[in-house]
């Protein structure tokens, strides 16, 4: 069973997550680049690094998960 993330940083990691899986589909299935679903995680990226600005570690489940 999957928890809802808690704080705003653990749900901006789920979203990092979410969008990058979100855009290594679209990669799998157009023949075009999907630079929207590319922009979309950019962006959650970016949001997330600016929440964890400052902060000694990064959330553990962002990187792991991305290179699985």
């Amino acid at each position: 069973m999957t928890t809802m993330p808690t704080s705003a940083k653990d749900r901006s990691a789920a979203v990092v997550l979410q969008r990058w899986l979100d855009f290594q589909n679209a990669l799998s299935g157009e023949r075009k680049y999907p630079v929207q679903q590319f922009k979309s995680f950019v962006e959650a990226a970016r949001r997330y690094i600016e929440l964890s600005k400052g902060d000694p570690l990064i959330h553990r489940m962002s990187p792991r998960q991305l290179m699985d």
